[in-house]
């Protein structure tokens, strides 16, 4: 991620509504899409389960900030980690093409 770059969960609707457009804006919810396509979002619990193996939002207390935003923080990670290797495998294929 770049400097000055913000992640957040689920905030493309709240920048549409305001008509703001910011282009260092990492939204979870847009990087890990519904398989039904828009206006379908993919819970964050569903996402931490599926990729990091995490669960949360388990308490009785409902959401906890801290909670979400560090799982946001850490599937971003791997999402860069993973097309970072996408990347590499087709450097390397098109390298072995020359």
């Amino acid at each position: 991620l770049f400097p000055y770059t913000t992640l957040f969960r689920s905030l493309e609707s709240d920048l549409k509504a305001l008509k703001i457009l910011h282009g260092t804006v990492v939204d979870t919810s847009v990087v890990f899409p519904h398989r039904m396509g828009p206006p379908f979002k993919r819970a964050l619990r569903f996402l931490a389960a599926e990729h990091l193996k995490r669960i949360i939002q388990n308490d009785e207390g409902g959401h906890d900030s801290k909670e979400d935003a560090l799982t946001c923080l850490d599937l971003m990670k791997l999402k860069v980690k993973e097309e970072v290797k996408k990347l590499q495998k087709k450097l390397k294929l098109q390298e072995a093409h020359k």
